[in-house]
């Protein structure tokens, strides 16, 4: 009698991240905070990597007419970008979920090294960190901004009888007194169920750009 044994299945590589096509975007869901600490990460992660490839960059272009000094400098910029690459990758898979995709292996040679020069994935990867640059500070402002007053608002009852006053003005329109913090209360509500949706758009364009540019 033969035994045959089951073949083993690797765990999946997106199973501890997010997948926007079944999970519920509301404002408690672990995909609303994953996605939220990915938009969080870009201006970080931007501000370092759009501003060395934008420096190197600079660099590369005035070392040229010095017997070519650029060349060198350009080269170790491409080939950095595409190991930036490869942890970009790594945070999107993790954060947003987004499919594994097959590291751009490094030159061995000095041919190889001199065909980065050539290679469209490592000026695409230098692109997507100039557009990180801007973009991550959309993305984390937006964020933070709006995450940081809905906590502000969602415990106005708490410090609220901190302030001088507790008016709410806009516009002409002026509330005063515990009414004011009750409209308080409740336009956080409202923000904290938009807010879920702004992660969601703003987390798209990201993961889009890493699909377009970061093949």
């Amino acid at each position: 009698m033969s035994v045959t044994a089951a073949p083993l299945v690797p765990p999946s590589a997106s199973t501890s991240a997010p997948d926007a096509r079944t999970d519920s975007w509301s404002p408690w869901s672990r995909c609303t905070w994953l996605a939220s600490a990915h938009l969080l990460l870009d201006l970080p992660v931007g501000m370092l990597w759009g501003t060395l490839v934008v420096a190197l960059l600079a660099s590369s272009i005035g070392l040229m007419p010095l017997a070519l000094l650029g060349v060198p400098l350009l080269v170790v910029t491409l080939a950095g970008s595409l190991l930036a690459a490869r942890a970009e990758h790594a945070r999107t898979r993790m954060l947003l979920g987004a499919a594994p995709v097959a590291p751009v292996p490094l030159p061995r040679t000095a041919t190889g090294w001199l065909r980065l020069l050539a290679d469209g994935r490592a000026w695409l990867s230098c692109l997507y960190a100039v557009v990180l640059l801007p973009l991550g500070i959309v993305n984390a402002t937006v964020t933070f901004t709006g995450w940081a007053v809905v906590a502000a608002g969602l415990t106005s009852q708490v410090w609220a009888w901190l302030l001088p006053t507790r008016a709410v003005t806009v516009g002409t329109w002026v509330v005063d007194g515990e009414p004011a913090v009750i409209a308080t209360t409740a336009l956080a509500v409202l923000l904290a169920i938009a807010m879920p949706r702004a992660v969601r758009l703003l987390a798209a364009v990201d993961r889009w750009l890493v699909r377009t540019l970061l093949r």
